[in-house]
């Protein structure tokens, strides 16, 4: 009896633990799909995030400063009008139901206050390069179009916040 009660706690725990990351707070990937499969979503607004150059932070600073820089970074973009969703190592997906305008805003500025917090504990400005796109459907594919345009700006530079142009999908903006 004393098994089967603590395997039931564990595979409650396990159960209730695949929606949130243990390290830094956010959801995980198992909760992203089960808000994908989910109607009640009210997203207007996806954010994909990459934290730039993660590799070197863990490589320079240690382990134990990476992940200080994954839970700030939670920490610091975290609000009653977002959710994030940590998608695997340094990969962050956020979603909102503000207006594409203001989520580009409040993550330009969130983003600079990372920078800030970054650089006290490590002598070093941390950045993130990110893309956002409205969306009329919170799904993959949506998703996917948020990554690739987040990888786009990778390849052109890094450091930035940027909105993908609706009326031309090979176009970036500042709003």
């Amino acid at each position: 009896l004393l098994f089967a009660t603590a395997f039931a706690s564990t595979a409650l725990a396990s159960s209730m633990g695949r929606n949130t990351d243990t390290l830094t707070g956010c959801f995980t990937r198992e909760k992203l799909e089960k808000d994908l499969e989910s109607s009640d979503e009210d997203v207007k607004t996806i954010a994909f995030v990459d934290i730039d150059n993660f590799k070197s932070i863990n490589d320079k600073f240690g382990h134990d400063k990476g992940d200080f820089v994954l839970v700030k970074f939670v920490q610091i973009m975290m609000s009653e009008s977002v959710k994030i969703y940590r998608l695997g190592g340094d990969e962050f997906l956020i979603t909102s139901s503000l207006a594409t305008e203001k989520l580009y805003k409040k993550l330009v500025y969130k983003t600079e206050n990372f920078k800030y917090e970054t650089k006290k504990t490590l002598g070093h400005s941390v950045t993130i390069s990110c893309g956002i796109i409205s969306v009329k459907e919170f799904s993959q594919t949506e998703i996917n179009r948020a990554d690739q345009m987040m990888y786009k700006i990778k390849r052109t530079s890094k450091n930035l916040v940027k909105v993908l142009d609706n009326s031309n999908e090979d176009s970036l903006k500042d709003l």
